[in-house]
């Protein structure tokens, strides 16, 4: 998958520190859940945009305990308004996703990703 390739930084917020232990492999999985299903939103919603070239959106989405999109920002933008609202489009459609594994979630019953995004060309 391309689009997980985009996504090397993805990290839960506040969750592992420097020095821990990497992420065991349930929340690698519901990471890679919760990415295909953002890839699937936007490929739906894509066509014909970005004019075949692939941009980048710094996103952070808060997840609700349920799995329900709470929240979603842009971090850092791809330059082009359009595209930074394309990705918070996708990830809004994408939702809910599956339930967070119980280690991701913080006091207040959610969890928070911090994200590239990568928004592949459309040709």
């Amino acid at each position: 998958m391309d689009f997980l390739m985009g996504c090397l930084c993805l990290g839960l917020v506040g969750s592992v520190g420097a020095g821990e232990a990497a992420a065991p492999i349930g929340v690698k999985r519901w990471l890679s859940s919760v990415l295909a299903k953002i890839e699937a939103a936007d490929r739906s919603r894509a066509a014909g945009q970005n004019g075949g070239r692939s941009a980048v959106v710094g996103v952070r989405v808060r997840v609700g305990e349920d799995g329900s999109v709470l929240a979603v920002e842009v971090e850092k933008g791809s330059g082009t308004s359009s595209l930074d609202e394309r990705a918070v489009a996708a990830i809004k459609a994408a939702g809910p996703f599956a339930p967070p594994p119980a280690q991701t979630l913080m006091p207040n019953g959610t969890t928070e990703l911090s994200f590239p995004l990568t928004l592949p060309g459309q040709r």
